[in-house]
């Protein structure tokens, strides 16, 4: 995306926009860009976006983390108010996430739950659930209806499948996002 003065001219589809307090939600938005091709995505830490950034894609990723037990990443805390000024309304948006299933047994992923649950003030098109096979947790707030509400990751003690799970999710998000499997 490049601003040219008050003219925004968009060079990718997707929108990922990311908040990452360590660097791990970053590394993996880096991978979902490489996956969809740079072509195709753009890349956005969630501090520095604005009203107009957000409402310049009609599909988006929001990557975001669990701090603590159970709060959502700073970075996306304080940009909740700007999200509540969006027009979300013809967009898709999917969800990812990283949290500790092990340590964090009954918060995993939260985050991720807090951030549906504020977009679905606004009724917006959320796709890209994810289903809970694989995960030993006891509780999530991004888990209703028997599947996560977007990508569930597991850097820490499930990092040999994360390659697979951002693969496949990201398959099915070309289709969804009108983008040609490579």
């Amino acid at each position: 995306m490049y601003n040219f003065g008050r003219q925004l001219l968009i060079m990718a589809h997707i929108g990922i926009f990311y908040g990452s307090s360590h660097g791990h939600v970053e590394n993996i938005a880096q991978e979902l860009q490489l996956l969809f091709g740079i072509e195709n995505a753009d890349i956005i830490n969630i501090r520095d976006a604005n009203k107009q950034d957000l409402e310049s894609y009609n599909y988006l990723i929001f990557g975001c983390s669990t701090r603590d037990k159970g709060k959502i990443q700073e970075d996306w805390e304080f940009k909740f108010n700007l999200l509540s000024e969006i027009n979300f309304r013809g967009k898709k948006i999917a969800l990812f996430s990283l949290g500790d299933q092990r340590h964090y047994p009954e918060s995993f992923v939260d985050g991720m739950g807090i951030l549906y649950d504020k977009l679905n003030e606004n009724d917006v098109k959320i796709i890209g659930n994810w289903y809970p096979y694989g995960y030993i947790f006891k509780k999530s707030k991004a888990f209703k209806h028997g599947s996560f509400v977007g990508l569930a990751l597991d850097e820490q003690f499930q990092h040999s499948v994360t390659k697979d799970r951002l693969q496949k999710w990201t398959d099915y998000l070309k289709s969804q996002f009108n983008i040609s499997a490579n």
